[in-house]
């Protein structure tokens, strides 16, 4: 008790004194806020049997390009459909923001949990359910309007196939989102790691842009 005591008044004197706090919210924290969590065994044996793929397979560029109308069943059901609220951790996030404690968020979360909890500055780098759009027209839907959809949503201006708002197995993350998210960590003084470790692919990518001089983890296992 009297460890875990220390560690949270060392934390608070870390945000306290900091002078561009960044935070990068692993899949951890959605998962703990009511997400599916797509790396759990079980939940990706239940997919493989409910649809005959696995998740791998299911949210790929060629399947979404070859397979539309299985593509968006299981995006519909799996995502769409699925409501996921900000808990407290990320309403703490939105209020470190509101207070000038927190510069930025990075996140691969699909959610905008981070939005829904008073977050504005936020860097999605996998992009969100809330923002899809016509590769043609450009013209963008939201996720209700995926929802209310019976086969493939297709755009209302120009019959184009929408586009999902996230980013697919196979495809590149957009240049400027990645570009954006080091940017906001070479200008953070203490990083502030959540959900995640830095054995993370994110993480890993990030860190070497870090210069600060304090790394903070806050995560479900013990690590360096």
């Amino acid at each position: 008790m009297m460890c875990t005591e220390r560690k949270i008044n060392q934390l608070k004197d870390v945000v306290e004194n900091s002078r561009y706090l960044v935070c990068i919210c692993g899949l951890g924290m959605q998962a703990e806020a009511g997400s599916t969590d797509f790396e759990d065994s079980d939940v990706s044996y239940e997919i493989e049997r409910r649809y005959g793929y696995a998740f791998e397979e299911i949210f790929n560029t060629a399947f979404y390009s070859t397979r539309k109308e299985m593509f968006f069943k299981f995006y519909r059901q799996e995502f769409i459909q699925k409501e996921v609220y900000p808990n407290e951790a990320y309403k703490t996030l939105g209020w470190m923001e509101q207070n000038g404690k927190l510069r930025a968020v990075i996140t691969p979360g699909v959610y905008s949990l981070p939005q829904k909890g008073g977050c504005t500055h936020v860097v999605e780098l996998h992009g969100s359910i809330s923002k899809n759009e016509c590769p043609h027209c450009k013209k963008e839907y939201t996720k209700e309007f995926i929802k209310d959809t019976q086969k493939v949503p297709l755009c209302t201006e120009c019959g184009a196939v929408i586009r999902p708002g996230v980013f697919l197995f196979g495809e590149m993350v957009d240049n400027s989102v990645i570009t954006k998210a080091m940017e906001e960590v070479g200008r953070a003084d203490v990083l502030l790691i959540c959900g995640t470790n830095l054995n993370d692919a994110i993480c890993m990518n990030c860190i070497q842009y870090f210069h600060g001089d304090k790394v903070v983890i806050v995560n479900s296992t013990p690590h360096f």
